[in-house]
């Protein structure tokens, strides 16, 4: 539950101008200040009196003598301002309808305590809404009716208004003392007393009083908003800070994917060396084995070129008799003629010759099975040289 807040200051005869510049938001004033926000100082609205709070006090207490005159008359308490707010988030929960039950009630409460009890004068009241909670500006005339008992004749003079900013505001030093010792302040002080008052005026607005007696010393504004304005930086510099660290968190992250990546890749290319590797050995064991088919295809080579050079000699060898035999029949076939011109003479031999030309005949014969099967020899030889050579153009090409 959030809780009203209600801060009581003085105001001096020389700090009234000052009233104006902050309340009425002068030129002078927004200019050298940062915590309004310039697109809002439309919506501020002044409650009560005019736009110039001093003019309204100075008005107020014009021809109003001092309770007790002071030594320096600019530090005399001729006013007294009532800053009236609750914290900022309490605002932004609150509707317009809620936010104006708000208002309503500060106004009447501040009539109640002050116009409507002949205790003061509410001379100015106006709400600030650009600042980051909305709040208002009573401005206070102490003005204190009071009889007194003349000095000399000792009889009751007429009442008179008088400025008495501690008969409003202040308390004796032992009352003080002696409810600060009891603790409470809340029931025997002024201002203790007026927090009470107030808190239980915001009652149905959903605040509460603060504590009672706390030892927090009041902050004034200008600090105050110096160090929010701080918090607001740190808060600002966390944000980046956590910011960063999520970006670093993200970064690690994408780091360690690409780390366990890689590492994969590196296993992956392990495996893959590994099988190289393999299949380096296997294609080295299937070049040798190639290697020493060749080399007995070199062998087996050289073995049937030897055999088809003896094939070439015996080739050559059966030619030569095969002229021979041809050269002998020609010979015979001529000696035949020569017998068949003396046949006449030779009959007596005739039948000899041909038994001899029968066995000349069966002789040729022979040879002609001979020539037949060295030219069958000759065409396997032929066949066997092709597809030794067409072997051997496969092995080259390989």
């Amino acid at each position: 539950m959030y809780r009203a807040v209600l801060n009581v200051k003085p105001v001096s005869r020389g700090a009234i101008a000052s009233i104006t510049a902050h309340n009425a938001r002068s030129e002078e004033y927004a200019a050298k200040t940062t915590h309004i926000d310039p697109g809002r100082v439309c919506y501020n609205m002044v409650l009560m009196g005019t736009s110039d709070p001093t003019q309204d006090l100075l008005g107020a207490i014009d021809g109003i003598s001092m309770a007790r005159k002071g030594k320096d008359p600019k530090k005399e308490y001729v006013g007294a301002e009532l800053i009236l707010s609750a914290h900022a988030d309490y605002f932004r929960s609150q509707s317009f309808d809620q936010l104006k039950d708000w208002v309503d009630r500060n106004m009447a409460w501040l009539r109640q305590e002050y116009d409507q009890a002949g205790r003061g004068k509410v001379v100015s009241v106006i709400m600030h809404m650009d600042e980051k909670a909305p709040h208002l500006h009573a401005v206070i005339a102490p003005i204190v009716t009071k009889s007194r008992i003349h000095p000399v004749t000792k009889e009751l003079m007429a009442p008179k208004p008088q400025l008495n900013y501690c008969a409003l505001f202040g308390d004796r030093q032992e009352t003080l003392a002696k409810a600060r010792k009891e603790h409470r302040q809340a029931t025997d002080t002024t201002l203790g007393r007026l927090q009470t008052s107030y808190a239980q005026a915001m009652a149905p607005c959903g605040l509460e009083r603060g504590i009672s007696g706390g030892r927090k010393a009041h902050i004034p504004p200008k600090i105050y908003r110096r160090f929010q304005n701080e918090i607001d930086l740190l808060q600002e510099q966390l944000k980046n800070v956590q910011a960063l660290q999520a970006q670093l968190v993200t970064e690690c992250n994408r780091l360690q994917a690409q780390r366990e990546n890689e590492a994969k890749n590196v296993e992956e290319l392990e495996n893959y060396r590994q099988i190289t590797m393999r299949n380096a050995k296997e294609w080295e064991a299937y070049r040798e084995g190639i290697k020493q088919d060749c080399e007995a295809l070199g062998e087996k080579r050289e073995i049937e070129v030897t055999e088809l050079e003896i094939l070439e000699m015996q080739y050559v060898t059966e030619k030569m008799a095969l002229d021979a035999l041809q050269a002998k029949k020609e010979k015979e076939e001529k000696e035949l003629e020569n017998l068949e011109l003396t046949q006449s003479q030779c009959e007596s031999d005739i039948e000899t010759l041909i038994k001899r030309h029968e066995i000349m005949q069966e002789v040729l014969n022979k040879i002609k099975e001979e020539e037949q099967k060295i030219e069958d020899e000759q065409e396997k030889f032929d066949e066997e040289q092709d597809a030794h050579h067409t072997d051997m153009s496969v092995e080259m090409e390989m």
